[in-house]
């Protein structure tokens, strides 16, 4: 019997040791969104508009804006997109993992 509940508190610590984990990952993800959406966002000066995050990369002639480093705004928008994502898979992994640690499943995440 006390094998068992000692199986149970390890995969419970286990449990709690991978939810932190990922709740980190995405703290780190979110961190990193911030900053492409402030650097995206942020005046250039000179009168110039900001890359934005979905502005056109274009002129009204259709020609590259001479304003803006088109390659690195399409990078950082790309890389945006792809935070937005991996940070709503982590947030549903996140969801599921605390159903499991609720009142009756299992153990808390209380003082990790």
């Amino acid at each position: 019997r006390k094998a068992t509940m000692a199986m149970a508190d390890d995969e419970a610590a286990d449990r709690r040791r991978a939810l932190l984990s990922l709740d980190a990952r995405r703290s780190a993800l979110l961190a990193e969104s911030e900053a492409i959406v402030s650097e995206l966002t942020a005046d250039p000066g000179g009168g110039a508009a900001p890359m934005g995050i979905d502005t056109p990369l274009v002129d009204g002639d259709g020609y590259p804006r001479s304003d803006v480093d088109v390659y690195r705004a399409r990078h950082l928008r790309r890389r945006f997109k792809e935070i937005q994502t991996d940070v709503k898979a982590a947030e549903r992994e996140l969801a599921s993992g605390l159903e499991g640690l609720g009142p009756g499943g299992g153990g808390g995440i209380a003082n990790p």
